[in-house]
């Protein structure tokens, strides 16, 4: 029950949340990383997207002891129950005959299960006047932009409180004034088909990544197929383990002048890459690129998060130059030399709207929606 120095809230979940502690009794949304996300919207964000709601509680905000500028802890509590309904495992490769109610395909690759809960109830609790109230309308905001767990840019972990769709797209271009939407039975499905080939592309049926295409357009060969030539040329033996080879595309029969970029970098950054080997004794096993910062890059995550609300996948750009221009070596895990002569650099003047535009709306069916 509410009252005036505690709230409570029910969520709705959209989409399975990964959790590291996904077969502990009561797993679900964690406080210790839903109220760090609440403090930063609060102190950081909330000015620039909603000035009158900022306005309103900034005698809250701009207090030191409330909301500390150091990210120390603020004054509120929070505390999240549920009951878990099931737990589901996400590879990206299932064969058909394996695809259950607990086991489906989405952009997962680690151990780690997949939760979906029920009755999931957040309750919020502040003896400072308002206080309650200015968390409540934070809330809101943070579940619409965020998501919760791992691999939170491609889907999982999204929630929302009881709000209905015009709703939510309201608050959703306070922050995005361009975004991309479509519809979906099987959103994470969809989300992971859509985002590799956008970014890498696919061998089965063979699908060339559409960011390779854009910037062929821009004389800018991948990283992939450089990758490849000097594996083919240096490490034979370890080319020809290679499962799949596919023929060069080559952007203009015309021009042959190009030049060689970690495009791959402006979707976000890894540590390796993997190809398959020839699978003859149906070992899967693997080839790992070791990808090398040059300009001590720890990790750039996606510009591109998917949010889902109900059956709708959400496509939200978070334009970024931090990665651009930084270099990196390739090397075959266990080997010394690298794959590239010179440092391969990531391309400058990326405009990840303008991508998005030639692509999404062209390809997969989305619809471009502007505030």
């Amino acid at each position: 029950m509410s009252s005036k120095y505690k709230l409570e809230f029910t969520l709705k979940q959209h989409t399975p949340i990964i959790h590291f502690q996904s077969d502990q009794p009561g797993a679900t949304l964690r406080s210790t990383e839903l109220k760090p996300k609440l403090d930063n919207f609060i102190r950081d964000d909330l000015k620039d997207i909603d000035r009158t709601l900022y306005e309103k509680y900034k005698n809250l905000i701009t207090n030191e002891y409330y909301f500390p500028s150091d990210k120390g802890s603020s004054v509120y509590k929070i505390h999240i129950s549920a009951s878990k309904i099931k737990e589901i495992e996400y590879k990206t490769y299932i064969k058909k005959e394996n695809i259950s109610d607990t086991r489906q395909i989405g952009s997962y690759f680690g151990d780690l299960k997949a939760i979906q809960n029920s009755s999931i109830k957040i309750t919020i609790k502040s003896l400072i006047p308002n206080m309650n109230e200015l968390i409540s309308e934070a809330l809101k905001h943070v579940l619409i932009y965020e998501n919760f767990g791992t691999r939170q840019t491609k889907g999982f972990g999204s929630f929302s409180l009881d709000i209905d769709q015009e709703q939510y797209e309201k608050i959703l271009k306070k922050k995005h004034p361009i975004f991309y939407k479509r519809t979906s039975n099987e959103p994470l499905k969809t989300i992971n088909n859509d985002y590799q080939i956008l970014k890498s592309g696919r061998n089965k049926p063979y699908t060339k990544a559409k960011l390779f295409e854009y910037m062929c357009n821009n004389k800018i060969r991948w990283e992939k197929k450089m990758i490849k030539t000097r594996m083919q040329e240096n490490f034979p033996a370890v080319y020809k383990e290679l499962k799949y080879e596919h023929p060069p595309v080559t952007c203009n029969k015309n021009d042959r002048t190009y030049q060689y970029q970690y495009i791959r970098a402006l979707l976000g950054t890894a540590e390796q890459n993997e190809y398959l080997k020839r699978d003859d004794n149906h070992s899967k096993d693997k080839i790992y690129i070791e990808i090398i910062s040059l300009d001590n890059v720890q990790r750039y995550k996606s510009p591109i998060t998917y949010k889902v609300f109900n059956n709708t996948i959400y496509v939200l750009p978070n334009p970024s130059k931090t990665i651009e221009g930084k270099r990196f070596d390739f090397r075959i895990k266990g080997q010394r030399q690298n794959l590239n002569d010179t440092p391969v650099t990531v391309p400058l003047d990326f405009n990840l709207v303008d991508f998005l535009d030639s692509t999404l709306t062209k390809d997969f069916g989305y619809q471009r929606i502007e505030a």
